[in-house]
C-alpha cells in the first residue's frame, strides 16, 4: 500500500520512453493485458518499487529477497508478469556488449543484449524473445513497434488493431459477435493491408485510432445514407410523395384586375 501511494504521488513521467531494451520489454509486460491508464499505474509503481533504477541487476537482487514480497506485490504485478520480468532480468544479465548477442546453452536459456535486440532482422528476433517466458507474439510486435520503431509490423495479435480494421473496412470476422479472430481470420488481415507494406506499423496505429473514434460508424452511415438516396430514384420519388401529401397547398393567387387607360 505504502508503495502504492508513493507511486501515484510520484513525479513520474510514465509517458517517457524507456532508456533502454529491457526497460522497454518490462513496460510491456507491465501493460499486458491491460486498458492503457491501468497499464501505466503498474509502470509507475515497478518505477517506484525499483527506485527508479530499473535494471536486471536490480530485479535479481528483488527476487533474491523475496519475488512476491518485493517485486510483484509492491509493483501490483502478477505472478506470471513478476516471473516473467525476471526471466527477462536473467536474459540480460552477464552479457557484454562485446560478446555474441545470442547464447543458448544446455539449460537452454537466452541471453540477449541492447545491441543485438536493435540490430537483429525481424525473424531473428521474434524468434529469440520467443523463448523467453512471458514474451508471446504481442508483446514482440509492442517492442519492435515502439521500441525499436520498424516501420513494417503487423499486429494481429492485438484487438484494438482489429476492431479498427473491421471498423475501417466494414467486415464481420469468424470471433464472438463477427469480430474479427487473431487466427481463424488472419489471413483475411493481412490481404487487407498487404498493400501498406512497409508501412504497416503506421496504418496499426491508425487502426487503433479508429477503434477509438465513438462516432466512425455515424459518420459513416450518414455518408451512406445519402449516397443511396442519390442513386435510388424510386425511394427518393417515394420520399417527395409523403411530403408532398403532409404539406398543406398554396393558394393560388388572386388575379388583378386589368385597366384600360384612355388616351
Amino acid at each position: 500500500r505504502k508503495v502504492a501511494a508513493a507511486a501515484d504521488n510520484a513525479n513520474v513521467d510514465d509517458t517517457i520512453h524507456p532508456q533502454n531494451a529491457f526497460q522497454s520489454l518490462c513496460r510491456i509486460v507491465a501493460g499486458q493485458q491491460l486498458a492503457g491508464a491501468a497499464a501505466r499505474t503498474v509502470w509507475k509503481r515497478l518505477l517506484v518499487t525499483t527506485q527508479h533504477n530499473l535494471t536486471p541487476q536490480t530485479v535479481l537482487r528483488l527476487a533474491d529477497r523475496g519475488l512476491e514480497e518485493h517485486l510483484q506485490k509492491p509493483a501490483g504485478l502478477s505472478k506470471a508478469k513478476a516471473r516473467s520480468i525476471l526471466a527477462l532480468a536473467t536474459a540480460f544479465q552477464d552479457l557484454d556488449s562485446d560478446q555474441a548477442s545470442e547464447v543458448v546453452g544446455d539449460d537452454d536459456v537466452v541471453r540477449v543484449n541492447d545491441e543485438f535486440l536493435t540490430t537483429a532482422e525481424d525473424s531473428l528476433l521474434r524468434e529469440t524473445l520467443l523463448k523467453i517466458k512471458g514474451i508471446g507474439p504481442w508483446s514482440c510486435d509492442m517492442f519492435m513497434m515502439f521500441y525499436l520503431e520498424r516501420s513494417d509490423i503487423l499486429p494481429i495479435g492485438d484487438l484494438g488493431v482489429r476492431k479498427g480494421i473491421a471498423k475501417v473496412f466494414q467486415i464481420r470476422g469468424k470471433g464472438q459477435g463477427g469480430s474479427l479472430c487473431q487466427k481463424k481470420d488472419a489471413q483475411i488481415v493481412e490481404a487487407l493491408l498487404e498493400p501498406y507494406r512497409p508501412f504497416q506499423s503506421l496504418i496499426s496505429y491508425y487502426m487503433w485510432k479508429a477503434a477509438d473514434t465513438k462516432d466512425f460508424y455515424k459518420d459513416n452511415d450518414d455518408a451512406n445514407n445519402h449516397s443511396t438516396v442519390a442513386k435510388s430514384p424510386t425511394r427518393q420519388s417515394e420520399a417527395m410523395k409523403k411530403r408532398n401529401a403532409t404539406e398543406t397547398p398554396e393558394k393560388p393567387a388572386a388575379k388583378k384586375k386589368s385597366r384600360l387607360v384612355t388616351p
